[in-house]
């Protein structure tokens, strides 16, 4: 919950759930948002040379990829007028039934 607080206000999520043995865990959305755009992924690692990791990374274009995504991870009807008239299309239902779209032609294909 607190990665979509921070998503909601602006801030790049830092994820550290790759710890090379167990399988990656996969995001909301995906595969329809590409969190490696708008998201840092560390290794456990490699957290240690987090700060090294952030300085070398383009936070500007990551907070730009973030701002075209971060509406489809709202959930329109969660919202109270006047709050739910301004938020752009697609909202979180949107990117729920895309992302289903996407596996279900993933699974058609590889049968």
């Amino acid at each position: 919950m607190r990665m979509y607080h921070a998503i909601i206000l602006g801030c790049v999520p830092v994820i550290t759930q790759d710890d090379g043995v167990h399988p990656r865990v996969v995001q909301a959305f995906e595969p329809t948002l590409a969190w490696e755009r708008f998201s840092v992924i560390v290794p456990h690692a490699a957290i240690g040379n987090l700060s090294a990791m952030l300085d070398a990374t383009d936070l500007a274009a990551k907070q730009a990829e973030l701002r075209r995504v971060w509406n489809r991870m709202v959930w329109r009807g969660a919202l109270r007028p006047p709050l739910r008239d301004r938020l752009p299309a697609p909202d979180a239902f949107d990117a729920t039934i895309d992302a289903l779209g996407e596996l279900l032609e993933r699974r058609r294909n590889s049968v």
